[in-house]
């Protein structure tokens, strides 16, 4: 897991989003990140089931995270009574990185304190101005 001070929310500078059709938005850096380093960190909000049926009505839909993988007790801590119907949005670029099969970033789920903190990391060397990549994976692609 990578270390993270969620106090300073820290991000890579030189970050910024523009069009990639077809996929829409996605983001990107001016400068080079190196494997291993934190790209952001992100602070989440998290949903019952009953706010996933009212999110997954509007463009949200698109942009929020399963609560799946939350331990029993985190989910309790937060209302959440069924995981497979609530979600979590992660606020920052995160939300907004597109998916590839052979990503150059992933998300790391830390939880402390009943609090999750999603950190986007790169995994491998990534260029100026190449396309930050996450894999959604194969449960959001079952669901589509």
């Amino acid at each position: 897991m990578a270390s993270f001070d969620k106090h300073s929310l820290e991000r890579v500078s030189g970050l910024y989003v523009k069009d990639t059709p077809p996929k829409g938005r996605g983001v990107f850096c001016n400068n080079p990140i190196e494997a291993e380093t934190v790209i952001e960190v992100c602070p989440t909000l998290l949903f019952t089931a009953t706010d996933g049926a009212l999110v997954d009505k509007t463009i949200l839909y698109n942009y929020y995270f399963s609560a799946q993988f939350l331990s029993d007790t985190v989910a309790v801590s937060h209302d959440i009574f069924d995981k497979e119907k609530a979600g979590i949005i992660a606020f920052g670029m995160l939300s907004l990185c597109n998916h590839s099969d052979n990503p150059n970033a992933c998300i790391e789920k830390n939880v402390e304190n009943n609090e999750v903190w999603f950190v986007l990391k790169a995994l491998k060397d990534i260029s100026p101005h190449e396309e930050i990549l996450i894999s959604y994976g194969k449960v959001w692609f079952d669901a589509v």
